[in-house]
């Protein structure tokens, strides 16, 4: 928890509800320190997939570029997903 506290690239930090040793006054005015009270780990583990498509296919370079009137698609093949499973419970 101290590196989280004293790291200057880390804005805004969520725990989850049982995380209790959380020393508020030491993140005072360096991190904001959110509660998420619950969440539904299906929703994390399709959000993490979704997140790991959107890298392999470059989708956020794409964005810039249509962003900028450029749509080349020079730079933007991911790689071949013939043999990737990916698998979610």
């Amino acid at each position: 928890m101290e590196s989280i506290i004293n790291s200057e690239q880390i804005k805004i930090a969520f725990f989850d509800a049982k995380t209790y040793d959380i020393d508020l006054q030491a993140t005072f005015n360096k991190i904001h320190v959110l509660r998420v009270p619950e969440y539904s780990p299906h929703a994390v583990a399709e959000h993490t997939a979704a997140l790991i498509l959107a890298l392999n296919r470059k989708v956020h370079r794409a964005y810039n570029r249509i962003r900028d009137n450029n749509f080349s698609i020079a730079g933007l093949m991911g790689f071949a997903n013939l043999f990737v499973t990916l698998e979610m419970s």
